[in-house]
């Protein structure tokens, strides 16, 4: 999703045509079944043409690049993705964020003014071990220290519920358990995103599955650096000063 959407967003910028290929293959789906619910809840194609009904060739990238004679051609030029467009523009992806969001059919739920100011915490597991892809990896107690000043800073007439959103054993997040946390891990991914972004506070991780979390919330995002750069409305955690400015100044008071 996150690849398409670069693509989406370069289009855009462009005033290039944008026509779209369902998913044919995902990272984690285990089945064709699976890669086809993503494809029908996420709905990106929402809109747009299909590729295979334009009756024109289907180049790829590379070769359309390399081949002059292409050049003043109509084809479909098909492309992976253009994440090295939006990761030096970042803000690019705006310009694709709302028909996103109407696409999955997402709207932000309307809690009772009594209920819990929620903060969901993206942690990457799995894969994703200390020796396995470590430029992902964020220790358990590094994510401690950070959710527990969190929920020094979020004081307010509601009270904060934390939910952490994982792989693998729960037992892994003890410590954050006994600190206040709910652990939801291996849940199904899907609802795990639509939950992730009702929440009134997302902390991503270094993953494309909180960043697209992150492009379908209307609260806050608190964002762990990586490789794709932040949102212009996302404040990043090795700036507490802006983390503290943002929170307070969405924490709901009586």
């Amino acid at each position: 999703m996150h690849a398409v959407l670069s693509v989406q967003a370069f289009c855009k910028a462009f005033g290039i045509p944008y026509v779209h290929t369902p998913f044919r293959l995902m990272e984690h789906a285990s089945s064709l079944a699976e890669v086809r619910r993503w494809e029908d809840s996420f709905n990106l194609g929402n809109g747009y043409r299909r590729a295979e009904d334009e009756g024109l060739a289907i180049v790829p990238a590379a070769d359309f690049a390399r081949t002059r004679l292409r050049w003043g051609e109509r084809c479909v030029v098909a492309i992976e993705h253009c994440h090295g467009f939006t990761d030096r523009y970042p803000h690019a992806l705006t310009l694709v964020r709302d028909e996103f969001r109407r696409a999955f059919n997402f709207e932000p739920e309307s809690p009772a003014r009594n209920d819990a100011f929620s903060i969901a915490v993206h942690v990457r597991r799995g894969d994703v071990t200390a020796q396995d892809f470590p430029g992902r990896y964020t220790t358990t107690e590094l994510i401690f220290k950070r959710v527990d000043r969190l929920l020094k800073l979020c004081k307010s007439d509601r009270p904060v519920a934390v939910t952490l959103y994982s792989e693998g054993p729960a037992s892994q997040f003890e410590p954050l358990r006994q600190l206040g946390c709910e652990i939801a891990c291996d849940g199904d991914p899907i609802d795990t995103l639509r939950q992730m972004a009702r929440a009134d506070i997302i902390v991503t991780a270094k993953s494309s599955f909180s960043y697209v979390a992150g492009l379908l919330t209307h609260g806050l995002v608190i964002y762990e650096p990586f490789w794709h750069p932040k949102q212009p409305s996302w404040v990043s955690l090795d700036d507490w000063q802006a983390v503290e400015t943002a929170i307070k100044a969405r924490l709901p008071f009586a």
